[in-house]
């Protein structure tokens, strides 16, 4: 995260919102944090908190420290399982289920083999939620693998050296 400084008066109060570094530097020159500090200009630390799965966090301003500095004042904001299962399945899994509605429609072009391959498919997505009911992370599903995808071949072993080569006479 960019670094970012308050304009503080004599008396200690705050008289401007946050200002990037990038822009301090424009108006007044590079400078050092105590250069900035003897014009005025305090930096907001940043000690973002740790996050477990399932947590986010938010920045709601600054606030003055018990060391009189001034950091960000972060929200942890803990998300329910509802909002984990739409961010990490549901909503991948509707775009999938969209992009494979044609096969489902009565004039598709596909065989009767091919077209119960994707219905068995879209059911799968369908029944992700409940396959996941504690989803936290994206890494927690593991997605089922769609009727058009490729089965990756198995790479032949290469023949050894140590083999004697048959001649042709």
């Amino acid at each position: 995260m960019q670094k970012y400084y308050l304009s503080v008066s004599g008396d200690g109060d705050v008289t401007s919102n946050p200002i990037a570094r990038e822009n301090l530097a424009l108006s007044l020159g590079e400078m050092t944090d105590e250069q900035f500090a003897a014009q005025g200009y305090q930096p907001v630390l940043n000690n973002p908190p740790t996050l477990t799965e399932g947590q986010r966090c938010q920045i709601n301003g600054w606030i003055k420290n018990g060391d009189g500095d001034y950091e960000w004042n972060y929200e942890v904001i803990d998300l329910d399982q509802n909002y984990l299962t739409n961010l990490h399945i549901r909503h991948q899994r509707d775009i999938l289920l969209n992009d494979t509605d044609w096969s489902m429609l009565p004039d598709s072009p596909l065989s009767a083999d091919d077209k119960a391959a994707y219905e068995t498919y879209r059911q799968a997505l369908r029944d992700l939620p409940s396959v996941y009911p504690e989803v936290k992370s994206p890494d927690d599903v593991t997605w089922p693998t769609a009727p058009w995808a490729y089965e990756e071949a198995a790479i032949p072993e290469e023949e050894s050296d140590s083999e004697e080569e048959s001649d042709p006479e």
